[in-house]
C-alpha cells in the first residue's frame, strides 16, 4: 500500500484541504484569534513566510472533563512540518 502523501506533489495542500473538510477553522488571516467556532484551527502564515521551512501551525482548544473550555491552558499549539527521512 502506497502512503497517501506519495500520490501528491503538494502534501501541504493535501493536508490543508483535509483540515478544512474535517471542520478546522482557518486562522491565517487573523492568527491571534482562538478557534472559537470549532475548537480546532490552523494557520498557514508560518508556511508562507518561511517558504515551507516552518510548516503549518495547529491550535486545539483545551477542554476540561465537563466539556467546557479549560481556562488555564487556553489552547494547545503544534507545528506541523512535512519532511522526508532515510528509513
Amino acid at each position: 500500500m502506497q502512503p497517501a502523501f506519495g500520490q501528491f506533489t503538494e502534501p501541504y495542500a493535501w493536508l490543508i484541504r483535509g483540515l478544512i473538510e474535517y471542520g478546522w477553522q482557518d486562522l491565517s488571516l487573523n492568527p491571534l484569534v482562538y478557534p472559537n467556532q470549532t475548537g480546532y484551527g490552523f494557520d498557514i502564515t508560518p508556511l508562507l513566510r518561511s517558504r515551507g521551512r516552518l510548516g503549518i501551525r495547529l491550535l486545539v482548544m483545551a477542554i476540561d472533563a465537563n466539556g467546557q473550555w479549560f481556562e488555564q491552558d487556553k489552547t494547545y499549539e503544534f507545528q506541523l512540518k512535512v519532511g522526508t527521512n532515510k528509513w
